[in-house]
């Protein structure tokens, strides 16, 4: 039997429902009823966005139109639509769920990519990203995107110079063990500056402004590691290095030297070894602390070149689980990165 009654024999009524059909609706609509309260009055927890969707009407865009945003790479690159990963920023940490990602034909027609069109509730999120090289698998450094409007693409630099082997990323020449590891700039990290001031919050300026700083990059890049080594030797340091030797690869002390001089202060002598930083300035209890500060971090692994078993590096803000800071000399570059280990202390420029 039809769920309707014959048109033909109810001309101008509207079709009625079988009676087992109606009673189907009915018994869904307490549901539905529920569902609609419980996102007027309290919000959605919505997987897609990983987190609190407020209102209701947001809610039902994303859901009754499904928005499909556009990721721009800036080159064509062979990627893995698996290893895409969207964290919403200022979310819990947890990834959004990303549906109906598809990758349109490439004009290279070579396995590469140059869009990656993807369905997410619309925001600011933390990219990341996986490549396949001909040195092995590459993470593309952590990039921040805007999606707003379905239709402007949102570009990522996909250039060869963002890109990094995860055991560069995760485990320093250094010692210990890193995570989050980027170099570029994101929202949280104009929130660090603001927190802070006097001259700590000139060395973070100074810091940021080195972001993506790569050894192995332009004459541009070279030139800025130069001038880290001669902010360290002014110091009374080390003298003049040569790039054949071998403590010229291992600048991130330099790095610090030349961060603290730009701000007006007085770097250690020896400021190359992180070891010179352990007494440098004022220490500081941690409750105190202030993003622009120099926070020492013993990683409990000693290992040559550098057996100090020291990470040093600009702070950016405490985690309950490890110490976000930017530093130098990260898979050769200066990067924000978060650092696992035991805070040795907090030394204040003023």
């Amino acid at each position: 039997m039809s769920d309707v009654t014959d048109p033909a024999s109810n001309q101008g009524a509207p079709s009625r429902l079988s009676s087992a059909a109606l009673k189907q609706r009915l018994m869904k609509l307490p549901a539905l009823l529920l569902g609609a309260a419980g996102v007027l009055a309290l919000g959605v927890y919505d997987n897609l966005k990983g987190g609190v969707v407020e209102g209701i009407a947001d809610w039902a865009r994303y859901h009754l139109s499904s928005p499909i945003y556009v990721l721009e790479l800036t080159e064509p690159v062979t990627v893995d639509p698996k290893h895409l990963v969207l964290l919403p920023v200022g979310g819990t940490g947890q990834p959004a769920k990303l549906q109906n990602v598809n990758m349109p034909p490439s004009p290279t027609q070579d396995g590469r990519t140059k869009y990656i069109e993807v369905t997410v509730y619309p925001g600011l999120y933390y990219i990341r990203l996986e490549r396949t090289a001909g040195s092995g698998a590459q993470v593309l450094a952590q990039q921040v995107v805007r999606l707003g409007k379905p239709g402007e693409p949102a570009k990522v630099d996909t250039s060869e110079s963002q890109w990094a082997t995860v055991a560069a990323l995760t485990a320093p020449r250094t010692g210990g063990k890193t995570e989050g590891t980027r170099w570029t700039l994101a929202p949280s990290d104009n929130e660090a500056l603001v927190a802070s001031d006097g001259r700590s919050a000139a060395i973070l300026r100074a810091a940021l402004s080195q972001l993506g700083v790569w050894e192995g990059g332009a004459d541009a890049d070279k030139r800025a590691v130069a001038a880290y080594w001669n902010a360290a030797i002014a110091a009374g340091g080390t003298p003049a290095m040569k790039e054949s030797d071998p403590i010229y690869s291992l600048w991130g002390g330099a790095f610090l030297a030349w961060a603290v001089a730009q701000a007006g202060g007085k770097p250690p002598s020896a400021a190359a070894s992180f070891k010179s930083w352990k007494d440098w300035g004022t220490r500081i209890e941690p409750s105190k602390a202030k993003p622009g500060m120099i926070v020492v971090v013993e990683t409990g692994q000693r290992q040559a070149p550098t057996p100090s078993g020291l990470m040093v590096g600009v702070l950016l803000r405490q985690r309950a689980d490890c110490v976000e800071m930017v530093t130098g000399n990260l898979a050769d570059r200066v990067v924000v990165t978060c650092i696992h280990g035991q805070v040795w202390g907090f030394r204040s420029p003023d």
